[in-house]
Formats: structure tokens, C-alpha cells, sequence
């Protein structure tokens, strides 16, 4: 709920999951005014049909008021459901449990700022997107990484959504800095004109070698 802010003793020692039984699921749903930290987010599972299985997203009818939800020190670590000696994160599966959806669309129509703000945030996705933005959002993304992520930043325009004024907003803007896309398919991807990403001090280390991890400059691929 709004103003609530959920704090966890140790960043590596306290640990949210759901229930094995239940573990293809959004973990938090967010509201204005919230904040989060210290704490692991682990063994969640995405499901592409739904497009359930999220550590974080903007809860349905939703509100921002006076403050962005306010994430800190936080590590989220998911694999995919198929683990092989040769893809120890079943980062082929394609249903690790994504890290971040920012989608204005599902915020109330009297939202004027659809944002969020993270800090120290380590998103560990492997195969899927790390952070999605769409629908007019604005996301401060700082001192934070992903690892192993098809796309470690996505953002898009979407469909748009309609502000307090009667504006119709699309796309995202985002203010990354001293940030880090690590493995994965791609680091960062920005599709549609009304998408703005400031990349401010921000390393891109061994982007295009998917899940592989030995630091082998020979299978970077530089266009991603």
C-alpha cells in the first residue's frame, strides 16, 4: 500500500520467496510513497501468456502522489525451470523470473509522474529481460547492474497512457549512472521516439555472450 516501506535486516541473509506451489508470480506490487530495502528476491518463475513474474511492478489502478516508489540494496536472483550442466541458470528456458516492469498504463488516470527510483539494485534474469519501461514512465536507475539478461534495459513506447492533464504519454526516459549491463544477449535496447535513456558513466562488459560467463573478449558481440 501507499507509504508503506518494507525493510530487511540483511541484504544477503533475508530472503523473500513464494511458496514452491506458487512460485509463477509478481513478487511486489508497487504504489506511490513505497520503499523497499535490504533483501534477496529468489525462486520466482515468468510466464510469458500472462506476463506474470515480475520482482517489481506498478500495482493495477494504482497512484503516485508526491514520491516514486524507492527501491535500495537489493539483489534479485532467479534461474530458469530447466537447469543442465551445460546451462547452469536455465538460461535457455526462457522462465527465470524477470526483474523490473515500469508500465504506466495500469497506473490511475490522475498519476501525473509514472516513476520509480532504484539504487544498488543487482538483477540477476538470465534469458529474460532485466528492466522494461513503456507508457510514459521516467525510471532513476543508479549504481545498479544485470547479469545474464536477454535485454539487460528495454524500453518502448507502448499504447500510452493519459495523465491528470488529458496528455497522452508515451514511451521512457531513463537516467542511468555509474550502472553496468554484465553477459547476456543485449545490454541496452531503446525502440520507439518517445524513449530517452541517459547513460551516465555506464559499462557494457561482455554483452552478446549470453549465459557464458569465462570473460572471453572473442565472443562479445559489439553491435549489442
Amino acid at each position: 500500500p501507499a507509504g508503506v516501506t518494507l525493510h530487511g535486516h540483511n541484504q544477503r541473509n533475508t530472503i523473500i520467496e513464494p511458496a514452491s506451489s506458487q512460485s509463477t508470480t509478481d513478487i511486489f506490487l508497487l504504489n506511490g510513497e513505497t520503499a523497499l530495502t535490504n533483501f534477496t528476491i529468489r525462486n520466482f518463475y515468468y510466464d510469458d501468456l500472462n506476463d506474470i513474474g515480475y520482482a517489481f511492478r506498478f500495482a493495477s489502478g494504482g497512484k503516485v502522489t508526491s514520491r516514486s516508489p524507492y527501491i535500495q540494496n537489493i539483489t534479485v536472483r532467479t534461474t530458469g525451470s530447466t537447469i543442465t550442466a551445460s546451462d547452469p541458470l536455465g538460461f535457455n528456458s526462457g522462465d527465470a523470473g524477470k526483474g523490473i516492469l515500469v508500465d504506466g498504463a495500469v497506473l490511475a488516470s490522475d498519476t501525473r509522474e509514472a516513476s520509480m527510483l532504484f539504487h544498488a539494485i543487482t538483477l540477476i534474469t538470465p534469458g529474460v529481460d532485466a528492466v522494461t519501461m513503456t507508457n510514459g514512465v521516467r525510471v532513476e536507475w543508479l549504481n545498479s547492474f544485470t547479469y545474464f539478461a536477454n535485454r539487460g534495459i528495454y524500453a518502448t513506447n507502448g499504447t500510452g497512457r493519459t495523465d491528470d492533464n488529458s496528455v497522452v504519454r508515451y514511451g521512457a526516459e531513463m537516467r542511468s549512472i555509474g550502472s553496468a549491463n554484465i553477459y547476456g544477449n543485449q545490454g541496452v535496447v531503446a525502440d520507439g521516439a518517445d524513449v530517452l535513456i541517459y547513460l551516465v558513466m555506464h559499462n557494457f562488459s561482455y554483452i552478446g555472450t549470453g549465459l557464458d560467463s569465462s570473460n572471453d573478449s572473442t565472443l562479445v558481440i559489439q553491435e549489442n
